[in-house]
């Protein structure tokens, strides 16, 4: 008895069978939730989930960029085994089809074990397991160079990003 109720209190259970259709935002949220308390999902939000990873593709990029910010930024790995939670629901392959590859997955478990969290977790899941590609998106490669306030500014619209660096007089 007190063994299964407390395994029912490790469990993570969605609202209904429609809740990551209504919002597909919520299956990176409770792969979020579910890491940093340490909780399992219940089957049937595992199913509710599986069932409604193409509604991720009506979710603008925007959105998805918000959610994937908060997870980096957990504490003590809890973005990373986020991240690997939501590989393995398929949440991520749902994102874009790059983030569901083994590659991407191997990425994100060599970061939990090292700890990554912030610019340095989402370079990891933007680069994959290349370092100089993951410094350079992380920022710690570049210098802004004599002349220059910032090493980086990008900006973007959906998936596709611009890259400027600003000198001290202007946009070059």
């Amino acid at each position: 008895g007190r063994v299964y109720l407390e395994h029912l209190l490790r469990l993570l259970r969605g609202l209904h069978a429609a809740t990551f259709r209504d919002d597909a935002t919520r299956m990176l949220r409770a792969a979020r939730y579910a890491a940093r308390l340490r909780l399992t999902l219940h089957p049937a939000t595992r199913r509710w989930l599986s069932r409604s990873l193409d509604a991720m593709a009506a979710i603008s990029p925007a959105r998805v960029r918000r959610e994937l910010r908060r997870t980096v930024e957990e504490a003590e790995s809890g973005g990373a085994r986020a991240l690997l939670l939501a590989h393995r629901l398929g949440v991520l392959g749902a994102v874009h089809p790059a983030l569901g590859t083994g590659a991407a997955a191997e990425a994100l478990r060599v970061a939990a074990q090292r700890g990554l969290q912030g610019d340095a977790l989402l370079a990891v899941l933007t680069a994959g397991d290349d370092p100089e590609e993951t410094a350079r998106w992380a920022m710690r490669a570049l210098d802004a160079g004599e002349g220059y306030k910032a090493p980086l500014a990008v900006e973007g619209g959906g998936w596709d990003v611009g890259c400027w660096q600003y000198p001290d007089d202007g946009l070059v």
